[in-house]
């Protein structure tokens, strides 16, 4: 997580110059795995580092500056109950925190005859949201110009 945080930092202190105001953290899901794979903590505690660790980042991010556009891309799973959320390692964050419920935007991927769309809406077994009015419809272009001229007009 260091060298997120540097980076974070190095984008926080030195807008000029910058042309596109957006950070994309890909994968997100495999800092948590990473951390699992070479943690030396063993058991209930390495499940709190690893849930902190990411939560803290999450958090960072949520402090940056206003003019920058942040996409936490991540894989998903489906949880017991059938919804469909951000994959994540133990259940500290999905039953105590809902990461999902640290944004206020959350896509998801859908292919249709072969099409790439993002949902913009919740079909009521994921954790899929934006603001009411932001996007025209519940289906979108998987294009994140799209989806960042949005947001700056909304």
């Amino acid at each position: 997580y260091q060298s997120i945080y540097k980076s974070l930092n190095y984008l926080q202190n030195h807008e000029e110059g910058m042309k596109k105001k957006i950070l994309i953290l890909d994968d997100a899901q495999y800092l948590m795995a990473h951390e699992y794979m070479t943690s030396t903590i063993t058991g209930f505690d390495k499940f709190n580092v690893l849930a902190n660790n990411f939560y803290t980042l999450m958090m960072e991010l949520k402090n940056m500056r206003d003019d920058l556009n942040i996409y936490v891309m991540s894989h998903t799973d489906v949880d017991e109950h059938g919804t469909t959320r951000q994959k994540s390692i133990g259940k500290l964050l999905n039953d105590k925190i809902c990461l999902e419920g640290l944004v206020s935007i959350v896509l998801k991927t859908e292919i249709r005859d072969g099409k790439y769309y993002f949902t913009t809406q919740t079909n009521g077994r994921d954790t899929v949201k934006s603001p009411q009015g932001m996007f025209e419809s519940m289906l979108i272009d998987n294009d994140l110009t799209i989806v960042d001229e949005a947001i700056r007009e909304y």
